[in-house]
């Protein structure tokens, strides 16, 4: 039987540090963060890849998850995917993660060790993981815990089986602010072949 994997990218913050929507901004290349989201879960998804949103947003469409509550934080987009998703997988990824290479995600699949909940990466400076693999078993701990008022993503995964992949430092990088955008601009590098 084949795994089934869906992607969610997660874009449903309300992007207050940077001043404006994080999934709109444009790379050097062209390329948008939430197009560039998309290239990096679609070499391993083999469903469906959603867009979690903000409660409020107006301008979707059937990809689109919108929150359930506003500003809830990326549990709630997670969970609201896991409520649609048929898959045993769900590849999620953080939208501001700009310096991911395009192939991440079949590479962390072949870093996959049984058993775990989830695979995700690590550096030497943090955990990140808005950027991995969720199995759809945790689904009824993940509402439990929101239901309890749960919403802070490390405290969720702290008792759970996680299986965690070194990375470069700079693979992991997130953007937050307008000064975080011009440093990622000035670092950025489209791949070859991309």
């Amino acid at each position: 039987m084949q795994t089934m994997i869906d992607g969610l990218i997660l874009a449903g913050g309300r992007s207050s540090r940077m001043g404006t929507d994080k999934s709109g901004l444009v790379l050097p290349d062209g390329m948008s963060l939430i197009a560039r989201a998309y290239e990096l879960l679609k070499v391993a998804v083999n469903g469906c890849v959603w867009v979690s949103r903000s409660w409020d947003y107006h301008n979707g469409n059937s990809y689109d998850l919108c929150d359930d509550e506003p500003y809830a934080g990326p549990l709630s987009g997670i969970e609201r995917a896991m409520g649609v998703s048929q898959a045993n997988y769900l590849a999620v990824l953080a939208v501001d993660l700009p310096f991911l290479p395009l192939n991440f995600y079949s590479w962390l699949l072949t870093k996959w060790q049984e058993p775990v909940d989830a695979l995700m990466p690590r550096s030497h400076d943090h955990k990140q993981p808005l950027a991995g693999f969720w199995s759809l078993q945790l689904m009824p701990v993940l509402q439990s815990y929101r239901q309890e008022g749960g919403r802070n993503v490390q405290d969720f995964l702290a008792s759970r089986r996680i299986g965690w992949v070194q990375v470069p430092d700079s693979w992991i990088v997130n953007i937050n602010t307008p000064g975080d955008w011009e440093s990622c601009l000035l670092r950025f590098r489209p791949e070859k072949g991309s």
